[in-house]
């Protein structure tokens, strides 16, 4: 049980991980503004509600790979199998979710994002069985 939580630990750290930097890379190409308040869910909501789709998606996009990654990673070690990969998932949608619930976001985006974490997060589960079964 114990190395279990770790294989999912890992996972969802590295998760974490890619996708902050990602992201922080999508500010460089859309930054936020200087005078914007952090502490106010409602101002990040607005400055969100005027971004272009594809900076959306690109934020999407960092999703995605970030859970292929934390999916692939929960799954490669000898005694993991493909239940890590997906509880990597479904944490990664539970705190994508409550990200999605303090800072508004369009509601097509809302619904992506918590559904894109578990498939893609199985798929990197499917792809680290190939690669520790080798």
């Amino acid at each position: 049980m114990l190395r279990s939580s770790q294989y999912v630990f890992s996972g969802v750290v590295v998760a974490g991980a890619i996708i902050y930097l990602l992201e922080s890379l999508g500010h460089m190409v859309y930054p936020l503004p200087d005078d914007i308040d952090w502490t106010d869910p409602e101002a990040l909501g607005n400055h969100i509600a005027g971004l272009p789709v594809l900076a959306l998606i690109l934020a999407l996009i960092t999703y995605v790979v970030g859970a292929i990654c934390g999916g692939l990673i929960s799954s490669l070690y000898r005694r993991s199998n493909i239940w890590h990969a997906l509880i990597t998932g479904l944490i990664l949608s539970m705190l994508g979710l409550l990200h999605l619930l303090v800072i508004p976001h369009p509601d097509w985006y809302v619904i992506t994002a918590v559904l894109l974490f578990i498939p893609f997060a199985w798929l990197g589960g499917l792809l680290g069985q190939q690669l520790s079964s080798r």
